[in-house]
């Protein structure tokens, strides 16, 4: 006879914990071994649960069959009715899925292979979605089937370790005190202190899943997700080719079980280190492709001009000795040649030079202050194949060049929060294509300037993880970011990283807002005479991506120098005594504008100099009041979430924000949801809005009909609203619903109300992408009414609302409930709030 060792728990030992996926496969996997035993003339001859195996992986054996005197008296139908009655006693006290009830019918109808049938075919069953998914390659992360979980007490994070290391096995109380403590101690008192942090333990995980046997302990997850088990997976006998290795490293997210503390932690973490090590050594080995030649680091000192200026050459060798010091680069790694244009620095392969690159940022300005007049310096860390790029012409004395692959070395480091700030460098400017290097302008530090600030942008910074950032807030902030090895997009906050796990990324936060600035400038005529003109302009960011990738900076300064000089190219045309057909002609001329991703208006009105503008001079003039708003107004769009109700309130808000990530992690995992998603959005909007461009907006789109539906009957009415929609209506004046909510919400809520003076209810359009800060739904409003944006009114209370107003060109009213909603809506331009709907009421009967 020959016997196997298998690791597991007997299904005795789990029964307290016994879960509906655990019965399921019970049912179909008993059944089948059953099966084979009576195939082979075998009988399992046991009652209860006694020789029934779980293994680790949740498959179920049959560890024990009845021999020789045993087996007398034991048939297969004896076999079936005992394994029958221990079904029907396990599923009796059985939580189980009312869509599922029809397994237990089976068992009860003695139905055996028919609920076997049954639960092999129920979804998922060949691959369950994780209750748990635990990560350990970077600091230790927990979620479950939604949101990630909060952290235990670092002891109970030591012993969940060590058990899930060893999930399905028994783990006895002195192996895990000398896996938890440097100085265990005795017997009895190590069970006491293991036996107080199992409840901590247990509420961390499902119910029944950890065992507790004599003088032992043992997990049982079948399903749980571990990423040091996904990575061995990976690196199977026969799985390990290119693909593997990258997505094996791909998991990899920080140091091992970074701040677990005691002695097994730290022996997984040297294993885990050493995987990693023999993982970069096999993707970096020979069979890549590369050559040592290829990874040897070059540094390049090059000067603009060095003939006849032996002081410089001087000063300019002592700086590259000082930065080769100061980085601590041996002498015999490292060899300095000379070139008629500077320094080249030739480095053995696999040099480390980030403390070189550390030391020209901080230190290489302050070394050559000593030179009167320093020629133009370019100092390039290179490590690629092909030569290094040309440095862009920047303002500045001295400039630093990285490769692409240095930067991100760089951009990981801590040396990355200094004040020195690296740009893209593009091939040929083509900023669609990854960048092909990383440059920073550096000045002598005697005088340094200010750097120039970029209008609308603020940046560039680097994160560790773009899910840190948030949400930007619709109308207001957009943010635009860039890998090393990649071009510049627009942030999905659905997936920030793509498909790839977080990496060091460089970012930059583009302002939407709307901004205006008013001029008087002169324009010439046809003859000697000239033409005083007030110029209005307005602008906003409608292509962040390119507007970051143009660099503009003094944007107010380039629209009125273009704007001058295309207005001046037609007065030239006109006689003084035709100003109002040159008016024409200047308004109708202004098409393109000089700076890419920026939507530009622009207001000119001309009177020939020494006469009176027609529009308002001197300061600005004082912001229109409610009352002349609506007098002027031939259509107002009336927002409904604010003005009209208040659809959710902040918790039904919360509730419908989790159950929309729900559904997320119900389609793509609990990994899916990021960590802080449950915080950052505040509105199920929120999250439409994040998901807009990702394949889940039209499901996520769907759900959310439902929920507003069903907030209805239980959204509260803002006071004056349906009064001052009847007040609204009036001869000659169209009043819409304009919302971003579904349209049929909107008809359910106000259905009580009876008939309306409504022109029409316009509600969120099937593509998310045109939710509001979009102008989609104001245009169709206005069009379906036949209105114009120069006599059309917005009443809303978001500044996603007053983002689509200005870029419909439409007048707005701010609803401020509170002093946030107020500040918020200031910031963004909006001209006029007011705290309640009794002044727009009192305006509106007054008309």
């Amino acid at each position: 006879m020959v016997t196997e060792f298998v690791d597991g728990l007997t299904l005795a030992e789990v029964l307290s914990g016994l879960s509906f996926r655990m019965f399921a496969r019970l049912v179909c996997q008993g059944l089948a071994g059953l099966e084979a035993l009576h195939a082979h003339g075998l009988v399992r001859g046991a009652r209860g649960a006694d020789g029934l195996l779980l293994r680790p992986d949740g498959t179920v054996m049959i560890s024990r069959v009845a021999l020789g005197e045993e087996s007398r008296g034991k048939d297969p139908e004896s076999d079936m009715a005992e394994f029958r009655w221990l079904l029907k006693q396990l599923g009796a006290g059985l939580s189980v899925p009312a869509e599922y009830r029809k397994l237990l019918d089976l068992v009860e109808g003695r139905k055996l292979h028919e609920a076997a049938r049954y639960a092999a075919a129920l979804p998922g069953m060949a691959q369950w979605s994780a209750p748990l998914h635990i990560t350990m390659l970077g600091p230790l992360r927990i979620s479950d089937a939604m949101f990630p979980r909060e952290l235990p007490s670092p002891e109970v994070q030591a012993l969940l370790c060590m058990l899930l290391l060893r999930h399905g096995r028994r783990v006895t109380s002195a192996e895990l005190a000398r896996g938890l403590w440097e100085e265990p101690p005795g017997e009895r008192q190590a069970a006491a202190r293991i036996e107080d942090l199992i409840p901590e333990l247990r509420r961390l995980l499902p119910p029944g899943a950890l065992v507790t046997l004599q003088d032992a302990y043992a997990l049982h997850v079948p399903d749980v997700y571990v990423d040091v088990f996904h990575c061995e997976e990976l690196l199977g006998a026969t799985m390990r080719g290119p693909t593997e290795l990258r997505r094996a490293l791909d998991l990899w997210y920080g140091d091992p079980l970074d701040g677990v503390p005691g002695p097994a932690a730290a022996a997984t973490r040297d294993r885990l280190r050493a995987l990693r090590l023999d993982l970069e050594t096999t993707r970096d080995g020979p069979d890549q492709g590369s050559s040592e030649q290829d990874t040897a680091p070059t540094i390049h000192f090059e000067a603009d001009d060095l003939t006849g200026r032996p002081e410089a050459r001087i000063t300019l060798e002592y700086a590259v000795h000082e930065m080769l010091s100061r980085g601590a680069l041996a002498a015999h790694r490292f060899d300095v040649r000379v070139r008629d244009n500077g320094y080249v620095v030739h480095t053995e392969p696999g040099t480390y030079v980030l403390p070189v690159l550390v030391a020209v940022l901080r230190g290489l300005p302050e070394v050559l202050t000593g030179l009167v007049d320093p020629p133009p310096l370019t100092v390039t860390f290179w490590d690629g194949p092909a030569p290094p790029p040309e440095a862009p012409p920047v303002p500045a004395d001295i400039q630093v060049l990285l490769s692409p692959a240095l930067y991100e070395e760089f951009a990981a480091s801590s040396a990355a929060q200094g004040p020195q700030r690296f740009q893209p460098v593009y091939e040929g400017g083509a900023a669609d294509t990854p960048p092909v290097a990383w440059h920073c302008p550096l000045s002598p530090a005697a005088a340094a300037p200010e750097p120039e600030a970029r209008d609308l942008v603020r940046g560039p910074f680097i994160t560790r993880d773009l899910r840190r950032l948030g949400i930007p807030a619709p109308g207001r902030t957009a943010v635009v970011h860039t890998r090393p090895d990649g071009p510049l997009t627009l942030l999905n906050p659905a997936q920030p990283h793509g498909d790839g796990p977080p990496r060091h990324v460089t970012y930059y936060e583009v302002d939407l807002t709307t901004h205006q600035a008013r001029y008087l400038v002169s324009l010439p005529g046809s003859g000697k005479g000239v033409f005083a003109a007030s110029a209005e302009l307005s602008w906003h960011v409608d292509d962040p991506v390119a507007f970051v990738r143009a660099e503009v900076s003094r944007v107010s300064e380039r629209l009125l120098d273009h704007l001058v000089e295309e207005a001046a190219r037609i007065t030239r045309r006109h006689p003084l005594r035709r100003a109002g057909a040159a008016q024409r002609a200047v308004n109708a001329g202004l098409r393109r504008w000089p700076v890419p991703g920026l939507s530009v208006t622009a207001s000119v009105q001309l009177a020939p100099e020494g006469a009176a503008l027609p529009g308002p001079q001197g300061a600005a003039p004082p912001a229109p009041s409610p009352a002349g708003l609506l007098g002027d107004a031939e259509t107002v769009l009336l927002g409904f979430d604010g003005p009209m109700a208040r659809l959710f309130s902040a918790n039904a808000a919360q509730e419908a924000v989790l159950d929309l990530l729900g559904l997320v992690a119900e389609h793509r995992g609990p990994d899916a949801v990021a960590a802080g998603w449950r915080e950052t959005f505040t509105h199920p909007l929120d999250v439409l809005r994040a998901f807009a461009h990702d394949p889940l907006g039209p499901v996520l789109r769907e759900r959310l009909d439902d929920l507003e539906l069903r907030a209805v009957p239980h959204a509260p009415a803002t006071h004056n609203a349906v009064p001052l929609l009847r007040a609204l209506h009036a001869p000659g004046r169209s009043v819409c619903v304009v919302t971003d909510a579904c349209a049929d919400a909107v008809h359910r809520y106000l259905r009580p109300y009876g008939t309306l003076p409504l022109a029409g209810v316009h509600g969120r359009a099937e593509d998310p992408e045109l939710l509001t800060p979009h102008p989609d739904c104001l245009l169709r409003a206005l069009d379906s009414c036949a209105g114009s944006a120069a006599t059309g009114l917005v009443i809303g209370s978001t500044v996603a609302e007053l983002a689509a107003a200005q870029r419909a060109g439409l007048r707005f009213i701010g609803l401020a409930r509170n002093a946030t909603t107020g500040r918020q809506l200031r910031e963004a331009g909006c001209e006029t709030t007011v705290t309640s709907l009794a002044p727009l009421l009192e305006a509106a009967r007054s008309l």
